[in-house]
């Protein structure tokens, strides 16, 4: 890793045997970094930064120099962080490299009101035809932090974006596009001199600005409720939510693993008692959410409007065996190796490397794999259980449910989620 000057990181990783290039640009801003007026900035600066560079004034001339050289583009933004990334082929990569850098630091924002038009489409895919938001990332991102800007929606609202302006982009871009909230990470044949030297010329010119710090994030009022959103369909979507602690905190690593309790393939529990035994659900799995500073474990699931009380029941009761410690030792020690085998597998996929470098120095924590998977092979059973009781617990337990349930069924979904016999004096399940 070189920090250039002005501040902006730069990894390179060295796969000398790959056809392929990988660099990504990460820039630490997103919806969590706006306040109400600014919601959907980050966003929609995201979309701006395609619309051309200094030497591509338009959208088309800029796709077509990234494809005349075999490359590949694209850009996403989370709450807390906005990404670049190009594959291009490896003879070609210090053109790709350059036309990467300048969208970078040379924007050409221009058409504003026709990337409002397609952000504002992105944006509907969200509601219904009553303007009724139906996105259940949202919803249960709204319940779990109460207000701050966590609860955002990352795209931001129709009347929001309808008002952006090009003074508002352009100082987004010169506020947030700074040294110090960039890293750039390039992955495949990168060691030649003449790539190293462009590789710290074309970043060389970005400028010096204030890092961004998240603000402390604010819980939603205790939890163990139950919230359903009616939309017709055949189907209704289900999300099971426990907050978590964040992506640094001494805790997660053991948080990991008991996702891996949960679901890790086709023997684990969630995946066996839902899908393979009851056949309740088609479309089952649980995954983390973090941040740095917080997160949240989401059990999903979409299925008949009749199956939703049953997966509820048995997602909760799944929980509850884990943290009461009724799993064996050979199901944790399945559960640490195989998360060390996904760092080790980092190794063939240059865009995981990218992702794992990238957002480690994004967070200022810099662990290397090695270590990450010597803190896993670590962890005991107790540690788990300490986990598990601090997250499995009355507070942190949201129920959200997307689709049709008759009133008979949103109260029996309402007792599930205050179902006493879940829980001990504690709160605990």
């Amino acid at each position: 890793m070189e920090t250039l000057q002005n501040g902006v990181k730069l990894i390179s990783i060295q796969r000398s045997l790959q056809q392929t290039v990988h660099i990504s640009v990460y820039v630490k801003t997103g919806s969590r970094f706006e306040t109400t007026s600014q919601n959907g900035i980050s966003h929609f600066l995201e979309h701006m930064i395609f619309r051309g560079t200094h030497t591509h004034r338009t959208a088309f001339s800029l796709n077509s120099a990234f494809e005349q050289l075999g490359a590949t583009i694209n850009g996403a933004t989370t709450p807390d962080s906005t990404e670049y990334t190009l594959s291009v082929p490896k003879q070609n990569a210090m053109e790709g490299l350059m036309l990467l850098a300048q969208m970078m630091t040379t924007p050409h924002f221009n058409e504003i009101d026709t990337e409002k038009k397609i952000v504002i489409e992105e944006i509907l895919e969200d509601f219904d035809e009553q303007g009724q938001c139906i996105d259940i990332d949202s919803i249960s991102r709204q319940r779990i932090w109460a207000n701050g800007a966590l609860l955002y929606p990352i795209t931001g609202t129709m009347d929001g974006v309808s008002q952006l302006t090009y003074e508002d982009v352009t100082q987004w871009f010169s506020t947030h596009y700074t040294s110090d909230n960039m890293v750039v990470c390039v992955s495949g044949d990168v060691t030649p001199p003449e790539f190293q030297s462009c590789l710290r010329e074309q970043f060389s010119t970005v400028p010096n600005g204030n890092r961004n710090v998240v603000d402390p994030h604010l819980l939603a009022p205790a939890g163990a409720s139950y919230l359903h959103i009616k939309k017709p369909g055949s189907q209704t979507q289900l999300r099971v939510a426990f907050r978590t602690e964040g992506l640094l905190h001494p805790t997660y690593p053991a948080i990991e693993i008991l996702l891996r309790l949960i679901d890790d393939g086709m023997s684990t529990p969630l995946h066996r008692r839902i899908f393979e035994d009851r056949a309740l659900a088609y479309n089952i799995g649980a995954e983390l959410e973090a941040y740095e500073d917080t997160g949240v474990l989401n059990i999903d699931a979409l299925a008949s409007h009749e199956n939703i009380h049953d997966i509820v029941f048995e997602a909760i009761d799944i929980v509850s065996q884990i943290q009461r410690g009724h799993f064996s030792e050979d199901e944790l020690r399945k559960a640490k190796n195989r998360a060390v085998w996904d760092l080790e597998s980092m190794q063939d996929y240059p865009g995981a490397l990218n992702a794992w470098y990238g957002e480690q120095e994004m967070y200022r924590s810099a662990i290397h794999p090695c270590d990450a998977a010597s803190t896993i092979l670590r962890l005991t059973k107790n540690d788990i259980l300490s986990a598990a009781a601090q997250i499995f617990t009355a507070a942190n337990l949201f129920v959200t449910t997307v689709g049709m349930q008759s009133d008979k069924q949103q109260a029996r979904l309402q007792r599930s989620a205050h179902e006493p016999s879940f829980f001990n004096n504690r709160g605990e399940l």
